[in-house]
């Protein structure tokens, strides 16, 4: 009785197993040669599911960038296929989530991100949802990374007008004299 109990939970376990996917792949280091830089990455997830509820799937993407780095695209996109009336390639309950360093960004139902300036270090995408379609579901997603612009410091501006302030006063006084 146990071994059937056993078994029956095995043989569960992999049903389970064989309606879900997952990739988890390193992009690696983003350097910056240039002005900018674009990494591109996606995803066919099988719709290996002989019910209308699909193949689960939860992907993740990793990323390294060395210094502060201004983030001014990461978008994924899914491209659906129609024929005839039936949803070949499709997913429903698609999500995208960035995580790292302190920072969680859900992006939005379009899987557009907003400009992000991006401290040194480790960070991970995350692509989640469900493949529908009689084939499956394909997304492609890109990351596109410029150079973060130098920050103004409060402290410049106060020496500029300061300067200024001092040649005023000189010219003022050679007037004088």
């Amino acid at each position: 009785m146990k071994k059937l109990a056993m078994s029956v939970v095995g043989m569960a376990f992999a049903v389970v197993a064989t309606n879900a996917s997952a990739i988890s792949e390193d992009l690696g280091l983003i350097p910056m040669t240039g002005d900018f830089e674009v990494v591109t990455f996606g995803n066919f997830v099988v719709n290996d599911s002989d019910d209308d509820a699909g193949t689960a799937f939860s992907d993740t993407f990793t990323f390294r960038i060395q210094q502060t780095q201004t983030i001014t695209d990461i978008s994924v996109s899914r491209l659906p296929l129609t024929q005839a009336g039936r949803d070949i390639l499709l997913f429903n309950d698609f999500q995208t989530v960035l995580v790292g360093m302190g920072e969680t960004v859900l992006f939005d139902a379009d899987g557009q991100s907003e400009d992000l300036t991006l401290d040194p270090g480790n960070y991970t995408i995350r692509i989640s949802g469900t493949s529908v379609g009689l084939s499956g579901g394909l997304y492609s997603g890109a990351i596109v990374v410029s150079a973060a612009s130098a920050v103004p410091i409060p402290a410049a501006g106060l020496l500029f007008f300061s300067g200024i302030a001092a040649l005023g006063l000189v010219r003022s006084k050679r007037a004088r004299a």
